[in-house]
């Protein structure tokens, strides 16, 4: 699949609204494309047209140089019907990216999407440039009530943080959706509209994970040298460094200090365990 995008030229200054046109040139029997826009790495917000047209709305993502990336996929089978191969392929992907300028008055910079409640406090994060009135509301989705809001005056360029402590209005009484709905509105005039999930269930509890390699013959009579060497980087790599690796971020005196109610009981324990002469198997629990 040949896949190439168009738009702006490379390093323009773009605002607002910018329009891209995603160019798909099908094998035959490809069809039913599939379409992901990110800005370096991060969501995008956008909205696809007929003949691959995407208009990217650049306020949602921070200002600055940024890449655009656009993804595509499909899952078509490609084959002669008169002829069908043993083997064919199933999927088709390709990507392309635009390196562009945002320039924005007034953009989101941080959406704090997926905060756990354990935090105590989401802090979103908007910039404004200038001099303006600033609302922000926090609401339920499902019905639009209102849980929190805010107000206020900015005299110059400013990132503004929209605090918000998972409660219903009165501040108190927890707040039992998965998602809400933020709005932001400066008076230049520019409203931000974006829905967020709640991270409930934060970290997963500790389960089991298995880490396992073949070990080679060592004394194979058509490599052996090289069977030793290999035996001794998987060792290395997975029996040690990976085993370490894990011990280390789920260790409650890691740099990362995860409570034992964060990952789950048993989550700091690795072993390696051999099972035969021709298998490892690492085993963390």
């Amino acid at each position: 699949m040949l896949f190439s995008a168009t738009g702006p030229n490379a390093y323009d200054v773009v605002s607002n609204t910018v329009a891209l046109q995603a160019t798909v040139t099908d094998l035959s029997g490809v069809t039913n494309e599939s379409f992901e826009v990110t800005v370096d790495g991060l969501p995008a917000r956008y909205s696809l047209g007929a003949s691959n047209t995407i208009d990217l709305e650049t306020k949602y993502n921070p200002n600055g140089p940024e890449n655009i990336y656009l993804n595509t996929a499909n899952a078509a089978r490609i084959y002669d019907t008169n002829n069908p191969p043993d083997n064919s392929k199933f999927f088709f992907s390709g990507s392309a990216s635009i390196p562009l300028d945002f320039e924005n008055d007034t953009y989101l910079a941080f959406a704090s999407d997926f905060c756990p409640p354990e935090l105590g406090t989401n802090n979103i994060y908007f910039v404004v440039n200038k001099e303006q009135n600033i609302t922000a509301t926090i609401s339920d989705p499902s019905n639009g009530q209102v849980v929190a809001a805010f107000s206020g005056h900015v005299p110059y360029l400013v990132t503004i943080v929209i605090p918000w402590n998972f409660t219903e209005a009165d501040g108190v009484t927890e707040y039992s959706n998965d998602t809400y709905a933020v709005t932001f509105t400066a008076s230049d005039p520019v409203t931000l509209t974006f829905t967020n999930t709640i991270d409930r269930s934060g970290a997963r509890s500790g389960a089991g994970c298995f880490l396992t390699y073949q070990e080679q013959d060592p004394v194979s009579p058509n490599g052996g040298g090289i069977n030793n060497y290999l035996n001794q980087q998987a060792d290395t790599w997975v029996n040690q460094t990976l085993k370490s690796l894990y011990t280390d971020l789920y260790d409650p005196f890691s740099l990362t200090q995860y409570t034992t109610d964060q990952v789950g009981t048993n989550r700091n324990h690795s072993a390696c365990q051999p099972l035969d002469a021709g298998m490892l198997i690492g085993r963390i629990f």
